[in-house]
């Protein structure tokens, strides 16, 4: 599901090529190894595959966030991820 939610591809398309250097490395780390579900999806969202695929235009601009609207919950939204 992650390979599908957040890289848009299956785990054994390029650049991957195979199972055994993504899908199969976080399979054994989630299931017997130190590293949670939240490193995984950290290593996901920092991955220059998916910077690429939506850290570039159109998605994001150098623009600065927008002022919180009073229905904002607190903290905003997702500004700053990553900073």
């Amino acid at each position: 599901m992650q390979y599908f939610g957040y890289l848009r591809r299956n785990p054994d398309d390029f650049p991957d090529g195979d199972l055994d250097h993504g899908f199969n490395f976080w399979l054994h780390e989630l299931n017997f190894g130190p590293k949670t579900t939240f490193e995984m999806v950290d290593a996901f969202i920092s991955s220059p595959e998916y910077r690429a695929r939506f850290f570039e235009g159109p998605f994001c601009t150098n623009e600065p966030a927008p002022e919180p609207t009073p229905e904002d919950p607190p903290g905003g939204c997702c500004w700053g991820i990553g900073s």
